[in-house]
């Protein structure tokens, strides 16, 4: 905002420059002031996080190119905001001399969306930095469209665009909201707590019960005596569902952010994590054909996060392990 509103010379966009700097830099360090004090931690997580996108995650990468972000700025931001977003785009083009720094934001959303695209790791998150900006282009396209109208009626051409802009979006807002009151991880915990018997034993992925994703306590106790174990992916407890049911374990809790990695064909494994790709493809696909789905939660719109992820409880029937084999 300091360097794109009426800038009328060159010394008041240097000024405004500097203006766009200093609030910049204050922000950052509100927000990251542990990097100065631990910047160990920091350095360790930013070449983790550095290499993980360009080089895959999990044992896998996306093959080249593809269309995986594309699709989820389409599922989250919605096609009005990409509209909206191409016309700004347009105007901006035609109208190049007279609004240079107007430009800026739409420079911006270009060159995020265009570097999602040669990512090599599939997660929704990275795309949010690409959303806010397109949605950003997207308003400042309402605001230039209602230039090339009479000057009566930018008014009502600016507020019905914004009324029709919040009522497709409100549904996907509430969803979001939504999710931390009822999710789904918390109502497949009751579900169990008011279902299972005492003594049984739940396998788990990660992402199906509130465990650190990484490291911490991977073992929560549901009720007395009903207890849940659980591993990035629940094929790395054990080998199989036969090995699963001998182990004493009764139930199987997976999650889609865990399993659809591994049948989504836009994704592969590293040479070296092959032969543990398939291993962990093969246990999810016998879980799915031979586990008894008792519990199962779809969300109405999925909004790729953590909270609210399509979960599904498989029971681990002795008759029909039996069968299968």
């Amino acid at each position: 905002m300091a360097i794109a509103i009426k800038p009328r010379a060159g010394r008041h966009l240097v000024a405004r420059l500097g203006v766009f700097a200093i609030a910049f830099v204050l922000l950052a360090l509100a927000i990251n002031y542990r990097l100065i004090f631990e910047f160990g931690i920091f350095a360790t997580s930013m070449k983790y996080h550095g290499a993980t996108p360009l080089l895959g995650h999990g044992g896998m990468r996306m093959i080249w190119p593809s269309g995986y972000y594309g699709h989820v700025i389409h599922q989250l931001a919605g096609g009005h905001i990409e509209l909206l977003a191409v016309g700004a785009v347009l105007l901006g083009i035609t109208r190049l001399r007279r609004s240079l720094p107007h430009l800026i934001p739409i420079v911006l959303a270009g060159l995020c969306t265009l570097l999602l695209f040669g990512l090599r790791s599939a997660f929704p998150r990275y795309a949010l930095p690409a959303i806010v900006l397109l949605t950003v282009t997207a308003a400042l396209g309402i605001a230039w469209t209602s230039r090339l109208l009479p000057l009566r009626a930018r008014a009502a051409w600016v507020a019905a665009l914004v009324l029709l802009c919040g009522a497709l979006q409100w549904r996907t807002c509430s969803t979001f909201l939504h999710e931390f009151d009822d999710d789904s991880r918390e109502r497949l915990r009751t579900w169990m707590a008011a279902n299972l018997r005492a003594g049984d034993r739940v396998a788990a992925d990660t992402y199906a019960g509130r465990f650190w994703a990484f490291g911490g306590e991977q073992t929560l106790t549901i009720g007395p005596l009903i207890r849940m174990d659980a591993a990035a992916s629940v094929a790395d407890l054990r080998g199989n569902l036969a090995d699963l049911r001998a182990a004493g374990y009764t139930h199987v809790a997976v999650c889609a952010a865990a399993f659809e990695r591994y049948f989504n064909p836009e994704l592969m494994p590293l040479p070296e994590q092959t032969s543990d790709f398939r291993r962990r493809q093969a246990f999810y696909r016998e879980l799915f054909d031979r586990g008894q789905l008792v519990w199962q939660s779809e969300p109405e719109l999925d909004t790729m996060a953590y909270t609210n992820p399509p979960l599904r409880l498989y029971r681990l029937s002795e008759l029909s392990l039996a069968r299968s084999n």
